[in-house]
């Protein structure tokens, strides 16, 4: 009775852990998606502003 207590303590614990890590590891995902998307957006507006001067010195007939 004391081994399947400790063993299923030990269990708890263990999926405890890999619980929080795998909420570390979520959160650390969305942060990278977030810095993406801001840097999608960045190279889009950038985009756009450079192809502006193309469609200024060559525009479209």
């Amino acid at each position: 009775m004391v081994v399947m207590l400790i063993f299923m303590g030990i269990t708890a614990l263990r999926m405890g852990v890999l619980t929080f890590q795998l909420t570390q590891a979520n959160r650390q995902l969305e942060i990278k998606i977030e810095e993406m998307k801001t840097t999608y957006q960045t190279l889009r507006e950038e985009f756009n502003h450079i192809s502006s001067y193309f469609d200024v010195v060559h525009p479209a007939e």
